[in-house]
């Protein structure tokens, strides 16, 4: 298992895989190790594929509980300073090669044939993958309702800039759009806002609607917004802009 103190934004495509699993980590400790071990028992997840955790600079013992596997398929990066969960899933698909890259929560758990599902639909043509996704609670206990039930993925641009309609655990992405989306424009608060904007481009999306992971909601994962209504105003604001700006440099490579 590798252990990477720090990693610059220049340092691409640094280890090479079939599918390369980001999971961005920060005081994961109580849930992370069942994740893990969902993933890479899952089917289809084989010696050419990674699981590259990211570690945001945790201060229990999510890197204790990592480093125990002892697996060389897993990949632990860490930073040397807090980066927040967007810029610390830039630097991960950053930092590997891959022809599939599929974003994790540290706190869900993976049904078995998560990664066959998803395969099957990037063979079929899709450049980004939506899975659906069961909520349930800490103990896995069903509730009720799935990610598409609350949030169906929309296609429409103005839509997806009002209320993003993607949800970062569910989702994956084929190489090409990995390649796209880098480097995030500013300000994109979160990577699935940004790669959300991928599918109203134009991208092949598919839609898997049977529950592919467990959607762990607990009270650490809630958190209530305090920036007033003007901040938020004017954020959205400049993020419209970045998003409008990129959108025209996504088009020139594909030009290219």
């Amino acid at each position: 298992m590798s252990d990477f103190r720090l990693l610059s934004k220049s340092e691409y495509n640094i280890i090479e895989a079939r599918i390369a699993v980001c999971l961005c980590a920060f005081n994961g400790g109580k849930y992370i190790h069942e994740q893990i071990e969902s993933i890479i028992t899952a089917d289809c997840f084989s010696e050419e594929d990674i699981l590259l955790i990211h570690d945001d600079g945790s201060q229990d013992n999510t890197v204790d509980i990592v480093r125990r596997f002892c697996n060389p398929q897993i990949v632990l990066i860490r930073s040397a300073e807090r980066l927040g969960p967007c810029k610390a899933f830039e630097r991960a698909i950053a930092y590997v090669s891959a022809r599939y890259y599929f974003f994790s929560d540290q706190d869900d758990v993976w049904d078995s044939t998560k990664i066959l599902s998803f395969l099957q639909k990037f063979e079929g043509g899709a450049e980004i993958v939506v899975g659906n996704g069961l909520f349930v609670d800490e103990k896995l206990n069903p509730l009720g309702k799935s990610i598409l039930d609350i949030v169906p993925p929309r296609e429409c641009y103005i839509l997806n800039l009002i209320r993003p309609s993607y949800v970062g655990a569910s989702l994956a992405i084929n190489r090409q759009v990995r390649d796209l989306m880098l480097p995030f424009p500013l300000p994109v608060y979160m990577h699935d806002m940004w790669c959300g904007i991928f599918v109203t481009l134009g991208f092949r999306l598919a839609v898997i609607k049977s529950n592919t992971f467990y959607y762990r909601r607990h009270s650490e994962v809630f958190t209530k917004s305090r920036n007033p209504i003007h901040s938020k105003l004017f954020w959205r604001f400049r993020f419209i802009l970045a998003t409008f700006f990129a959108g025209w440099r996504i088009v020139f490579k594909v030009l290219k």
